[in-house]
């Protein structure tokens, strides 16, 4: 084949010099002009670490992934956590994400980066995910923005004023805390009281006994809901099983469902009336606990956020403010601790009701679920 020779004449002091190479190319304006031919196009470098935040919730790390061209360029990431063709992340500016794992095995976690000119480029890791048992009965409560409180006050505890809340997505469990389950983090745990020196519980005939050196459920009575705890046994559980109670905001806000003007009386009730068929109260009780999970949920999948027992919360009891707020927490301190719901030997109480005691405080009539937030 005969070859072609191209010539490049360099003007330089010595005098002609001959190159045997192509024209570089134009310089353009903007040189992520999609001109550039496709052989000069360099995909950015997609990589990524993981590590555990416990053994089933992980953050995703891409901040070594860069664009190779430029290293000042901002690149964008999307994640499939599952591998299974769906983005749970789409496109983002964001180099970090987080994901929860609901069961326990090993995935394959995608990324894919894009950078100048929208050339790609993917990394695929392998994570081993162990999920402790209790996160098969937590259910994913979405980020939302919802109106807490209640305009009238009838009470002991003032639910006034109504105020705007926002809330960061968190996962709860499905279930008050049952006996059955109590009982086994007493006997893993060692002790009748906190970490504090603060006593937990006390026996109850519908709740837990001592069998020699073993806590156990009364006969019968394993997957009712836990009764006799006091706030300070409640929180220590959580610990225990690296949860947290519910802030009074994430309980009110979970207990109205995902349509708070329909559904903000009775949890799950959307008619407001005859929501025999979701709650636990004095008209329809025979006076006892009743196991977990026997009537409807509500529309987030959560059971018995009205009635049945009382349910402590995270928050020291105080007045709501006026104000917008963004994940509140409550007072800094205070005297009683909040808890919510109503329970088998009260009247329907409504979903604004606030009730609060001192943290010592226990009764056959107060229990607790616990929360966990989603990143």
């Amino acid at each position: 084949m005969k070859r072609t020779l191209l010539a490049i004449i360099v003007v330089t002091l010595a005098g002609f010099t001959f190159c045997d190479k192509k024209p570089s190319a134009p310089e353009l304006e903007n040189p992520y002009d999609p001109q550039y031919a496709a052989g000069d196009d360099i995909p950015p470098t997609a990589a990524f670490v993981f590590s555990t935040q416990d053994s089933f919730m992980y953050k995703f790390d891409a901040s070594a992934s860069h664009e190779s061209e430029d290293s000042s360029f901002q690149i964008l990431y999307r994640w499939d956590f599952e591998n299974d063709g769906r983005w749970d992340v789409d496109w983002t500016s964001q180099e970090t994400a987080y994901y929860t794992y609901r069961t326990s095995g090993t995935r394959s976690v995608l990324l894919e980066v894009k950078g100048i000119r929208s050339l790609t480029a993917r990394a695929l890791a392998a994570v081993k995910a162990k999920v402790p048992a209790y996160m098969n009965t937590m259910v994913y409560i979405p980020a939302g923005v919802f109106l807490m409180g209640y305009e009238y006050f009838v009470g002991s505890h003032d639910p006034r004023p109504v105020h705007q809340v926002n809330l960061d997505a968190f996962w709860m469990s499905k279930y008050e805390i049952t006996n059955q389950q109590f009982a086994g983090f007493l006997n893993s745990y060692g002790r009748e009281y906190d970490d504090n020196s603060y006593y937990m519980f006390y026996p109850d005939p519908w709740g837990i006994r001592k069998n020699g050196s073993t806590w156990e459920p009364q006969p019968g009575y394993a997957d009712y809901p836990v009764v006799g705890v006091t706030w300070y046994g409640a929180a220590q559980y959580a610990k225990w099983q690296g949860t947290r109670l519910p802030t009074e905001a994430e309980w009110e806000y979970a207990a109205r469902g995902t349509g708070d003007k329909k559904s903000w009386l009775i949890s799950g009730c959307v008619s407001g009336y005859d929501c025999d068929g979701y709650a636990w109260f004095a008209s329809n009780s025979g006076a006892r606990t009743h196991k977990v999970g026997e009537l409807h949920p509500n529309s987030f999948g959560l059971y018995d956020m009205s009635g049945n027992v009382f349910e402590w919360c995270q928050d020291w009891y105080g007045l709501y403010p006026a104000a917008s707020l963004i994940n509140p927490k409550g007072p800094a301190k205070g005297t009683e601790r909040v808890y919510r719901g109503g329970a088998f030997n009260s009247t329907a109480d409504i979903i604004p009701d606030r009730f609060a005691m001192f943290p010592l405080y226990y009764t056959n009539a107060i229990g607790f679920r616990v929360v966990k937030p989603a990143q």
